[in-house]
Order: C-alpha cells, then sequence, then structure tokens
C-alpha cells in the first residue's frame, strides 16, 4: 500500500505536465498562425487570394479562441461564427465588415470599432497593425485568450476597414 500512493502520485504529476505542456505547444502553434498570417497582409501587396487566405487564417484563430475561452462575453462566439461565414461568402465587402464589426461591438460591451483618429499614412496603419499582431502573439502565449482575440479583430477590422471605405 505504501508503494502505491507514491506511483498513483507519480502519475497524476505526469498527466498534470503533459497536459500544460500539450496546451503551451497548442498556444504556440495558434501564435505562429497568426504571425505568418498577418507577415502576408503586412508584407505590401500581396495578391488578392493571399490576402482573402489570410484574413481568413486570422478570423478563424478568433474563432478558435471563442470556441475555447468560456471568460468571453455571451454572444462573441456566435457573432464570429457568423463573421466566419459571411467572410467566407462574401469575402471583404459590406456584409463581412458588418458581421466582424458586430463581432467587436459583443466583445467590447456596445462600443463601435473605430478606425485610428487621424491616421492617413500606409505607415502609419502598418505600424498600428504590426503593434496589434505582436501584442496578440504576447497574449496567446501568456494564455490571455481573451486579450489576443481582441487584438487579433482589431487587426482585422483595421485592415479590413479602409479596403471598404
Amino acid at each position: 500500500m505504501k508503494l502505491r500512493i507514491p506511483i498513483l502520485i507519480s502519475i497524476l504529476f505526469f498527466f498534470v505536465i503533459s497536459s500544460s505542456a500539450g496546451a503551451a505547444q497548442k498556444r504556440s502553434g495558434l501564435a505562429a498562425e497568426v504571425q505568418s498570417a498577418a507577415k502576408l497582409l503586412l508584407s505590401g501587396s500581396p495578391k488578392t487570394e493571399d490576402v482573402h487566405q489570410s484574413l481568413s487564417a486570422l478570423i478563424d484563430a478568433v474563432c478558435m479562441i471563442a470556441d475555447q475561452d468560456t471568460k468571453l462575453p455571451a454572444g462573441f462566439r456566435g457573432k464570429m461564427q457568423e463573421a466566419s461565414r459571411t467572410f467566407a461568402g462574401n469575402r471583404i465587402g459590406p456584409e463581412s465588415e458588418s458581421a466582424l464589426k458586430a463581432a467587436y461591438r459583443t466583445l467590447h460591451g456596445g462600443k463601435e470599432f473605430a478606425f485610428p483618429e487621424g491616421v492617413r499614412e500606409i505607415e502609419e496603419i502598418t505600424r498600428i497593425a504590426r503593434e496589434h499582431i505582436d501584442r496578440s502573439v504576447r497574449e496567446i502565449e501568456a494564455g490571455q485568450s481573451g486579450q489576443a482575440a481582441d487584438e487579433i479583430l482589431s487587426f482585422v477590422l483595421l485592415v479590413v476597414t479602409p479596403v471598404i471605405r
């Protein structure tokens, strides 16, 4: 009996450590996907299909976070799923913009997305966008998925809004 307790403790410890390592690997993979998708968008003038694939990957990343994070506001997951469906069928257009902005409003308690005031130069937009992605990656790696979702969604809206206007 005395031998069983240390063995059981060892087995329990192994499962705790392996589940933590799995979560860290998953976060690292998501962070790499976000960086890769954003890098293509920030690189200059990629092809239209590449832009669509990158934006879809970022929207899907937010959907994945929304599926797993129970602390996000009620309705956010559904709004992101709607945004994903709309974007997949409509690409960049008024319907997809509306769906993405509805998800943003849900995440921000009714506050509307606003393009940064006074920003007109592409270099400045790129800098702000890069900051959103850098913060999102840090938040993913730190296990702060709600903040990461916010940063990624803000990035997507920052990229999409000027295209629509």
